[in-house]
Formats: C-alpha cells, structure tokens, sequence
C-alpha cells in the first residue's frame, strides 16, 4: 500500500495527463469495436472498427469501416461536445482527388452520449445515421462516375488527336500534372502543320471534341466557307 502510495505521489502531473489519457484511448476503443460488431449483427453487414495511425489521447477518433467503401467517422468529446461521440459519414474522392462530401457540417452526421451502451450507439447508428449517410453516399458515387467519365473523355481525346499530328501523349498523372485536376480543356503542340491550303495554329480538344485554328489564305478560306452550312442542315 505504501509502494503504491509513493508511486502515486511521484508521478508528475504530465505523466497523469498521459496515463488518463491512454486509459481513455483504451476505453473508446473497446467501445467502438464492440459497437462495430453489434453494427453488423443488426445491419447483417460486415463492420469493423479502424484507430488512425496516430491516435489523439484526449480527443480520440477512429472509423467505423463497412462494406463496399462504407465509413463511419467517429470523434469522442469533439469542440463543443463534451461527454458526446460525433459520428459523421466519409465520403470518397474521385480519380483526380477531388472531394464532393461537402463541408463537416453538411454531411451526415449525428451524436450519441457517451456513456450509452454499445448497443443502444449501434442501434442509433442504423437508424438515425445510415439512412441518411447511404442516400448522400449514393449520390456522391454518381457524381464522382460522372466526373470520372469525363475525364477518361478528355484523355482520350486528347491522346487520339495528339497522336494523330505526332504530338505527346500523357498518362492520366502526366495530363492532370500538366493541364491540372480541373481543366476541360487542352492544348495539343504542333509544328507547322499544313491543312486546306493554310496552316494549322493551334488545336485545343476538350472532351469528345477538337478546336482546330487555321491561318488561311482568302482565296482558300472563302472555298472553305462556301462549303459551311447552318447547324443541323443537310450539307
């Protein structure tokens, strides 16, 4: 009893901080796995709980990991929510990186007192946060397939058109370095290329089109002209 006394009264009051804080850590992370696996008990689903590789003492957080890219963000005692676990919905990024969760306070989100037992926080999780969290999640997805398409398109046209004058083509890294995550267009770099009796200037693609710029004679423009019709006319 002694021993144990004078074990106490020499820890200083950053090894308490530190100890608290790891029994804390301990303590969440119990909670969360048995949460995780009563989650997929009710959901028939396969959950499971995931610490972050530099888990925080005082304010601890991890995820809730489910099937087919399903997570769950949780944070015990976030800002302003003392005695609380904030749970939140996570949303993926497109091939370019982009994100299209929206800001924290627009995504799913819920909180559930801490001191619940595991079963009520799994219960809750069902049918106050997935509900929600699933019908974002879908749409997300086809914003993301959408946008990911489009950027195939842009590739693709890009390289067919580059490779068709000689010109460089790229890999999907190499075009987003070059021409950046968000641009609809691109130039394609040529050298003297001659076409209807002129020169070719400059060719810009896009996605599923190409802008080709000529310097032309008059004689040759107008012979050129003569030959355009209003859209959607026969020619």
């Amino acid at each position: 009893m002694q021993s144990a006394t004078n074990t106490a009264q020499a820890e200083t009051w950053e090894q308490r901080q530190e100890r608290e804080g790891r029994e804390r850590l301990a303590w969440f992370n119990d909670k969360m796995k048995n949460v995780a696996a009563l989650l997929g008990a009710y959901t028939s689903e396969p959950w499971a709980w995931q610490e972050p590789e530099e888990p925080a003492l005082w304010n601890p957080s991890g995820s809730l990991v489910g099937p087919d890219d399903k997570e769950i963000h949780a944070t015990l005692d976030g800002y302003r929510k003392q005695g609380r676990i904030a749970l939140s919905g996570t949303y993926p990024r497109d091939k370019a990186g982009r994100y299209y969760g929206g800001m924290q306070n627009q995504r799913a989100a819920i909180t559930v007192a801490a001191d619940k037992c595991e079963g009520k926080i799994a219960r809750e999780i069902k049918s106050r946060l997935l509900p929600t969290y699933l019908a974002e999640l879908a749409k997300i997805r086809a914003r993301i397939k959408k946008s990911d398409d489009h950027d195939a398109l842009l590739l693709e046209t890009h390289n067919k058109t580059a490779a068709a004058v000689g010109a460089q083509t790229y890999t999907e890294d190499e075009y987003r370095h070059k021409w950046g995550q968000r641009s609809s267009t691109a130039k394609v770099w040529t050298n003297d290329l001659k076409l209807a009796g002129g020169m070719i200037s400059s060719i810009q693609t896009g996605a599923g089109w190409v802008e080709i710029e000529l310097r032309l004679p008059l004689d040759a423009a107008l012979e050129l002209l003569a030959q355009a019709r209003p859209a959607g006319k026969e020619a």
